[in-house]
Parts: structure tokens; C-alpha cells; sequence
């Protein structure tokens, strides 16, 4: 499904002041340390690896930020620098809470503590903070204030697992969504408020595991593929259904995670060189070839880094979401339309969509003449729209599950249309009365 474009507006919410003063020097670098015998490259997004350490790397000096912690990682500092929010515990018999400390160094305040554990916090636009935590049979996307008051869900798989956020130039949310029982993953984009989750890259290879997406300059968005064979992959941001190409020519060894640079460089995770045993952190060039160390110790690994500078502010979205209404609506231009003339040929058939929710069919709707429909729908629901013949057999389904906020209207071009396709300029027939409701029970319609 190709969401339509939104409505975009820089939006700041100082509300709660921040730890820090002012940022290190430009070319200070934030680095994740652990011990030898930790796990790596160290996946599992709602626990640091044990004995994990922040170090604050500036030409010769190395600093440690975050005090009293006895394992913390996954830090990502703030727009302007100053202050960087981390996963972390006090003592291993905890789970992981999020956690800011000034980017100078100081005792680190906790922000938010779920059941489960919580961890890969980002930063966001309107000074929030987007983190996954468990809920129920998912681990899900949310968000918090920087003084941990506000906590709301914005992903609403009905299971599997949400990782690595970060945010693109244009203020949505990029992460990971791994199905539960695949060993792949899917990058997917989403607004700060959960509206207009969208599949991004990768649906066509779920069997690839795709970590620490990053946008870099050029146009690119960068991710790891851990393994002795991996290596870090670019995506193309104008058309990111398109297969991934290799960043870098192979020949620095396995990478587990990069991230972007000023000058249109690179700061990469390399893992050991020959004649080493531990992971470093070196500095590369646009093409990802390795221009030289900027840390490694021996005695432990580096596995992931980010400048410790400030950065541009991506825009932020203006939202409709209204928490209290419990429903929302789904406008589909055309279910009929495909991704080529033979799909377009075999979807010509239906004339009735089915909206179900796992094994729970909600209702069904009748195509307008044009193809389109319009419905009323339970909010933060995985949905997902099969469509059917007139003998109500079924000709295809929407695939990725989707859901709609509370107040939100998602408007589709189609079920499998090609995602480069813009919406033609007509209005759907099916707008001319008003929604059917498929939140009552029974639902059929």
C-alpha cells in the first residue's frame, strides 16, 4: 500500500528542560565498548550486553559519560548535542531502563522503566524520544517525553519484534520488523504519532537479517547484515524498494554498524583485523573504504558509534491523532489495481474486500464501480484487506499488515499497486457516502 503524502510542520516541544551544557568538541565521538566475552554483535533490543560502557573518544582523550551504570549502550544524542539518551541498568539483577546524561559526562537520570525492559532509544523532532519495549505478544515502537511522563504505543503489530529506530530527513520513524518465527527483517517507516506505517525495504527477502538502519548523506540509508558473510548495504531513499548495493568493496572485514559523518564520511564498527581479536571503530570515506583507527582497544570490543556534534533538525509532522476516539478510516482508491497488467487482469474479479484481524474477520464491504472503498475501522488494530470474487472466493490479500490511529484517515492507492505509483488525480466513488462501519460486532456488511 502506498501511503498519500501528509502534512509536515517543524514542531519543538521544549516543555522539559535537558541535562548538558555545551557539546564536546566536532570531532568527539560517542563509542559502545564491551567486555570480550560479551555477545556480539549484541541484538537483542531490550537488554544491553553485560558489562557494556559508553566512552567518549576525542583525538587522544577517552572519557566515560555515564556513571554508576554496570552495563549500558545503544545511545543516541540529541539534535543539538548536548545531552544523549542510553539503554542501561545499575546492577544486572535489573532490566534495562532508558537513561540522559549530558553529553560532557555526569550521573545519568532514569526516564522510563517497563516491564520487560526497554532499549534503542532515538531521539525525535519534537524533543520526544522513540524506544521499543514489550507489550504483550509484541515488542513495539513507542515514545516518551524526556521526562519520561507520556508513554504511548505507535506500532501495533499483533506480534514479532520492532528494532533500531531512527529518523529520517523527513521526521518519520525508520526501523526494524521482524515476523515472529523468520529470521529476516523488514525495514518499515512510520510518523512520530503511528500514523501511516508503510513498508520500506526488504519485503522481498524476509530471510535477510537487517540491522541498525541509518540515514547517511546522499540520499542513502545504510544497515548491517551481521554474520562472517555480511557487510554494511545502502539503500537508494528515492527508490528504496530496490535492491540494496554493497557500501565499501569487502576488503575491511566484517562491519557491524555505521554511521554517518561529516563531510559525507562514515564511522564504522569493523570486526577484528588481522593480527586482532576485538572489534574497533575506524573512520571511512563516502564509499565506506577505511581511512584510519579512531578506536581500539585490545582488550575490548567496539561495536558501535555515533559524533558526539550537533546535527540538523529533521522536520516534524503535524498530527490529527485524537487518543479518546477509538476508530478510524480506511480510504482505498482502487483494491483492483496491481503491480503490471497480468495482476491487474486477475484482481479485475473482485467485487467484495474482507477486513480481517488475525483469524477475526471484521466485516465486508462491496467495491464502489471504480474499485474503491471507504470504511470505518477499529483503531491500533494489524489489520490486513482480502479481496474477493463474486463467489466470494478469495483472489488476494493486502499482505503486510497495516492499522489506522484513532481520528486518522489512511488513504491507499491500492492493495499490490507499484510503489513508485502516484495517485491519480480523480475522487473515488466510494467517498461520495458516507463510511461503512466495520467496528460493530458481526461486522458483515
Amino acid at each position: 500500500m502506498v501511503l498519500f503524502a501528509g502534512i509536515v510542520l517543524v514542531a519543538w516541544d521544549w516543555r522539559f528542560p535537558l541535562p548538558g551544557g555545551e557539546p564536546p568538541g566536532s570531532g568527539a565521538v560517542l563509542v559502545v565498548s564491551l567486555p570480550p566475552e560479551a555477545a556480539l554483535p549484541g541484538t537483542d533490543p531490550l537488554r544491553v550486553a553485560v558489562g557494556g560502557r559508553l566512552e567518549i573518544v576525542d583525538g587522544a582523550e577517552v572519557r566515560f559519560p555515564a556513571s554508576g551504570l554496570s552495563s549500558a549502550g545503544a545511545p543516541s544524542v540529541n539534535f543539538d548535542g548536548r545531552s544523549v539518551v542510553l539503554a542501561g541498568r545499575r546492577s544486572e539483577a535489573e532490566e534495562d531502563s532508558l537513561w540522559i546524561v549530558p553529553s560532557t559526562g555526569g550521573e545519568p537520570r532514569p526516564i522510563v522503566r517497563r516491564a520487560g525492559g526497554c532499549g534503542r532509544p532515538a531521539w525525535l523532532p519534537d524533543g520526544r524520544i522513540a524506544f521499543v519495549a514489550r507489550d504483550g505478544e509484541a515488542v513495539a515502537l513507542h515514545t516518551v517525553a524526556a521526562d519520561g511522563s507520556d508513554v504511548r504505543r505507535i506500532t501495533f503489530f499483533r506480534d514479532g519484534e520492532d528494532g533500531d529506530p531512527a529518523v529520517l530527513p523527513d521526521g518519520r520513524i525508520l526501523f526494524t520488523h521482524r515476523e515472529r518465527g523468520e529470521t529476516g527483517d523488514v525495514l518499515y517507516t512510520v510518523h512520530v504519532d503511528g500514523t501511516g506505517i508503510e513498508g520500506y525495504h526488504g519485503a522481498g527477502d524476509r530471510a535477510t537479517a537487517r540491522r541498525r538502519p541509518r540515514p547517511g548523506t546522499a540520499r542513502s540509508v545504510v544497515y548491517a547484515v551481521p554474520g562472517p558473510s555480511g557487510g554494511l548495504l545502502r539503500v537508494d531513499t528515492r527508490r528504496p524498494f530496490r535492491a540494496a548495493d554493497p557500501l565499501g568493496d569487502g576488503d575491511d572485514g566484517v562491519i557491524g554498524s555505521a554511521s554517518p559523518a561529516p563531510e559525507g564520511r562514515w564511522i564504522l564498527s569493523r570486526g577484528p583485523a588481522p593480527g586482532r581479536e576485538t572489534w574497533a571503530i575506524v573512520r571511512a570515506d563516502g564509499s565506506g573504504r577505511t581511512m584510519g583507527v579512531l578506536r581500539d582497544d585490545p582488550r575490548r570490543h567496539e561495536v558501535d558509534a555515533v559524533p558526539l556534534a550537533p546535527r540538523p533538525r529533521p522536520q516534524g509532522h503535524l498530527s490529527l491523532v485524537k487518543p479518546a476516539e477509538s476508530t478510524g478510516r480506511l480510504l482505498v482508491v482502487d483494491a483492483r489495481r496491481g503491480r503490471d497488467r497480468e495482476r491487474n487482469l486477475q484482481l479485475a474479479a473482485a467485487v467484495r474486500a474482507r477486513l480481517t484481524e488475525g483469524e477475526r474477520i471484521l466485516g465486508e464491504i462491496p467495491l464502489a464501480a471504480d474499485g474503491s472503498l471507504f470504511a470505518t475501522v477499529p483503531a491500533d488494530r494489524a489489520l490486513e484487506i482480502v479481496l474477493l470474487d463474486g463467489e466470494g472466493r478469495t483472489l488476494s490479500t493486502s499482505g503486510a499488515r497495516f492499522w489506522v490511529r484513532p481520528n486518522e484517515t489512511r488513504a491507499c492507492l491500492g492493495c499490490h499497486e507499484h510503489p513508485a505509483e502516484t495517485p491519480p488525480n480523480v475522487l473515488p466513488l466510494a467517498v461520495g457516502a458516507d463510511p461503512v462501519d466495520l467496528t460493530g460486532p458481526g461486522g458483515e456488511r
